[in-house]
């Protein structure tokens, strides 16, 4: 994990948001397919909990969630937003109103919360981890996850 927090990057003044998204979805993926390596399975099976895990959906639960529960700080919270309302032109299909639900908003959530993932992974790799941890996704080899203590 690289650690720029030292050459004093700031997300709004350093970065656009569908930049930290793309960063932040590989490293969303990087996490889950770690995550769900174990216990050992076919590779299918480790393919359907990821792409389950990384749906769009599923990602604006965990932002959700860490937003009701306190726990982003306010220039967390102010990323998210930035991110949240750039509003990517280009959405899956199944949140347009021709071949889905027509409701956009899970997919800018998720496009904000990889938005801090992206942030994180550049400058605080301790607040990833830590976040990853209450996402679910972070297996510390030999120490229960909070998922798995719930």
């Amino acid at each position: 994990v690289v650690n720029l927090r030292g050459a004093g990057l700031q997300a709004k003044r350093d970065f656009n948001p569908m930049s930290l998204a793309y960063l932040g979805d590989a490293v969303w993926e990087l996490y889950a397919r770690s995550f769900f390596l174990t216990p050992p399975q076919a590779v299918q099976s480790y393919r359907s909990s990821v792409e389950r895990n990384a749906r769009a959906e599923a990602q604006a639960d965990v932002l959700s969630d860490l937003i009701v529960q306190g726990r982003l700080t306010p220039e967390e919270e102010e990323i998210a937003r930035w991110a949240k309302n750039s509003k990517p032109k280009a959405v899956p299909k199944r949140f347009t109103s021709k071949h889905g639900s027509g409701d956009k908003v899970p997919y800018y959530k998720a496009t904000a919360l990889e938005c801090l993932i992206g942030f994180w992974f550049l400058t605080d790799s301790a607040r990833l981890h830590e976040v990853m941890g209450l996402a679910g996704l972070r297996r510390d080899w030999g120490q229960a996850t909070l998922e798995e203590t719930r």
